[in-house]
């Protein structure tokens, strides 16, 4: 026998040997014992152990998009005239912004909007998917252009949160501002 094959052959059986006594170490093992119980995160999504709070206190609301579909989102009213609207990523869920929307409302009294973008969270719509480019976009004009109607706002302010493809563009960690009208300052936020 030529000694590559023979080399070949006490290597793929060494291997083999290591693959059979390492399950039968893992099949004999006693079960492991956690100082805790592991959290069930389909149960408890907003658990305390998670760093978010456990009850989300914000109203729960929907907006029509222009090809029907309803679109949820979560509403804390506040007692001023500003309204801020927050917006997660693609990948997130508005879940994530709860904290933001409290210290908000908290601390300027404004109605803070979290917006569950189309297929995430309590929206209709496919997970994941679009009918076509820009119809996210197309939803948040249809919820603002609704805000506007109902509040009669000249200016929302929201949250701009790029998508982990993008967190190097020129918005990130800005506030974006829908305006009719030129600000008065060119303050940067």
């Amino acid at each position: 026998m030529p000694r590559i094959l023979r080399n070949t052959l006490f290597v793929v059986g060494s291997v083999a040997a290591l693959w059979l006594l390492a399950g039968a170490a893992l099949a004999l093992a006693p079960a492991p014992r956690f100082s805790r119980p592991p959290v069930d995160l389909a149960v408890s999504a907003s658990s305390p152990s998670l760093g978010v709070p456990r009850r989300d206190d914000a109203g729960l609301r929907t907006f029509q998009a222009r090809d029907g579909v309803r679109l949820a989102a979560r509403q804390r009213t506040g007692t001023g005239e500003l309204t801020v609207l927050l917006l997660h990523g693609v990948l997130g869920s508005s879940s994530e912004l709860e904290e933001t929307a409290r210290l908000l409302h908290e601390s300027t009294g404004a109605s803070v909007i979290r917006l569950y973008l189309r297929g995430h969270g309590l929206s209709a719509g496919r997970p994941g998917d679009v009918d076509h480019i820009g119809q996210y976009e197309d939803d948040v004009a249809d919820v603002v252009g609704t805000l506007r109607r109902e509040h009669g706002a000249r200016r929302l302010p929201g949250s701009h949160r790029a998508s982990p493809e993008r967190q190097d563009g020129p918005h990130r960690g800005r506030v974006a501002r829908w305006r009719d009208q030129k600000p008065r300052s060119r303050r940067r936020c």
